[in-house]
């Protein structure tokens, strides 16, 4: 008697439903994966079709393609059932595509629930590599062409107009049916006929992503007039594969109708698969309890801690959140957590988990965790909703306990590590005072070599020396300077014809050692800096476009480490002083 009454039920709910205009039916839970978040949303169905809203959401850094055809309505007894119409979307990271999916003519659309499948999902990563292209050699008035096992790149004819340079290229992308190409013209660097960077403008300045058999236009326009130039690729280009991404199915169910025991059944098989298939057999009369039971299920909140021997491991690791949300755990396919908990420990082995939280609703997330199984003990994680309803599974900063072994290794990193810090330090002061004390034993070698206190003094200098600045150098009794007193600036002035000379490298030397090089500014000045004056008197060497000169024994600083000099005026100096000693004679 129980099973007529439950098939008359059923004819009368499903002859109820067809008298309907239309069936309106709830939005599923977000389906969520590693790198994806999928929202299926307006569901409703009439007597000429079922359609809804899809949302395809890429969460993270590979690049996703869908094909909005592949997705099946599935109707119990009949068969499934795809759109007409489709084609590949390829989302970027961090974007979405929103389309609307409708199916005709399916006698079984106005349903109590039916089974929708996302079969068109794939995911491709960007690799380390950029795809490696020779250069594109182009001249003025002629065309080129460049290509590699994925891309190739046609350049029309090159035009010069008032000095700027202008072009335009195609460049074609040639992978396969599960490959997608990227190109971004940023990374592209123009040389000229002598291998120099020249500046150009190329567009468009935003990243392409082709599909197999797409063409990307490029503009490109040079000001650097030049016999020739190439395009330096760099790492313009990247080939990526694609690989599927299976998604669980996901049943939808019309508005005010009562879930079956199907929806628990399935998810009792999804996490325990060991159910005796005997227990499905219940009549669906008896199920009204574990119904009622599911739904309370979707409040609970603060569950029991669980303990468990998870995998075997042994890496004890805690998963937890804040918020007191309840879910059971699974990972690589075997159920960890089988009770509701909101903070459960289990023991792991080290390497990949794929972890799956089911939530009293329905909710399922994905994530993906490392062990280090050679240096781990124990770790925890925790799992975070966040405000627009998605989860987040993170490391606990501070959790990871080393084992005895890991942690003697890194004592020993430690100090070793401590041991070679103290060894590099030694050998640098060594180094150090090694030159220390070359330099004390060459300024020792400079004075002795030096006759300064009979030659270099500038009360004693020579009548054919240049000493220039505000202060009279009579005034000084000395010309030696100590380098134990610190950094000196040494400032010259470089003039010619009474106008400063800029850009002129500048070196001071004493007895033939360089103490010092400067350039003097648009003002003519040098400021040199050195620890090696032991003399007023110094000799000055100049260079600027290949123009050399030298004064030697000509120059003294003032007291203010200060000279002017004039090389042509010094050098006309020299000449009159041989013409007159040609003169007397000599």
């Amino acid at each position: 008697m129980k099973f007529y009454y439950a098939l008359y039920l059923l004819l009368f709910s499903t002859f109820n439903l067809q008298a309907q205009k239309e069936i309106k039916y709830v939005s599923p839970p977000t389906v969520m994966g590693d790198n994806y978040k999928v929202e299926i949303l307006d569901i409703v169905a009439d007597k000429d079709e079922c359609k809804l809203k899809l949302k395809v959401k890429n969460t993270g850094e590979d690049y996703l393609r869908f094909n909005f055809s592949k997705v099946g309505f599935e109707y119990a007894g009949f068969g499934t059932y795809y759109p007409s119409k489709g084609k590949d979307i390829i989302i970027e990271p961090g974007k979405m595509v929103s389309k609307v999916i409708r199916i005709e003519g399916a006698k079984s659309r106005m349903v109590n629930s039916f089974t929708l499948k996302l079969e068109g999902l794939r995911s491709a990563s960007v690799p380390q590599y950029a795809s490696a292209m020779n250069n594109l050699m182009f001249s003025v008035g002629s065309a080129s062409e460049v290509a590699s096992n994925e891309f190739k790149v046609t350049i029309s004819e090159v035009k010069e107009k008032k000095g700027t340079v202008t072009t335009s290229a195609e460049v074609n992308y040639l992978g396969g049916a599960d490959n997608i190409g990227l190109v971004d013209l940023t990374k592209v660097t123009v040389l000229d006929a002598n291998g120099v960077s020249v500046e150009q403008k190329i567009s468009p300045q935003k990243l392409k992503v082709l599909e197999t058999g797409e063409t990307a236009k490029i503009s490109l326009s040079i000001t650097n007039p030049s016999k020739s130039y190439q395009l330096q690729w760099g790492d313009t280009y990247h080939h990526l594969t694609l690989v599927d991404v299976v998604v669980d199915p996901v049943i939808v169910w019309a508005e005010g109708t009562s879930r079956s025991s199907n929806v628990v059944t399935n998810k009792t098989t999804v996490m325990n698969n060991t159910t005796p298939a005997a227990n499905n057999t219940t009549p669906a009369a008896n199920n009204t309890t574990p119904v009622a039971s599911n739904t309370t299920q979707g409040d609970l909140q603060y569950c029991p801690i669980y303990t468990g021997a998870g995998d075997g491991g042994h890496i004890k690791v805690r998963f937890f959140n804040t918020e007191g949300k309840c879910f059971k755990l699974v990972a690589n396919g075997v159920l960890l957590v089988p009770d509701y908990s909101s903070s459960a420990v289990v023991n792991l082995t080290g390497g990949k988990k794929h972890l799956e939280f089911h939530f009293p609703d329905g909710t399922v997330y994905k994530d993906k965790i490392t062990p280090d199984g050679i240096n781990w003990e124990a770790a925890s994680y925790r799992l975070k909703q966040k405000k627009n309803g998605d989860y987040n599974l993170v490391l606990n900063i501070g959790s990871v306990q080393a084992t005895p072994e890991s942690q003697a290794r890194l004592d020993q990193q430690m100090a070793k590590m401590e041991a070679d810090r103290k060894a590099r330090e030694a050998e640098s002061d060594a180094a150090w005072e090694k030159q220390k004390a070359e330099s004390a034993a060459r300024l020792e070698k400079m004075r002795s070599e030096s006759a300064f206190d009979d030659n270099s003094s500038p009360t004693n200098s020579s009548s054919n020396s240049i000493s220039s600045g505000s202060t009279n150098s009579s005034s000084s009794n000395t010309g030696s300077f100590s380098s134990s007193s610190g950094s000196q600036k040494v400032r010259l002035r470089v003039m010619t014809a009474g106008s400063p000379v800029a850009g002129c490298e500048v070196t001071i030397k004493i007895k033939g050692v360089t103490i010092g090089r400067g350039k003097t500014n648009s003002s003519g000045y040098a400021d040199i800096y050195t620890n090696d004056l032991i003399s007023r008197s110094i000799d000055v060497y100049g260079e600027k476009e290949g123009n050399n000169w030298h004064l030697e024994g000509l120059i003294t600083l003032d007291e203010n480490l200060y000279a002017e000099i004039d090389p042509a005026q010094a050098l006309k100096l020299i000449n009159n002083k041989i013409e007159q000693l040609e003169n007397l004679g000599f």
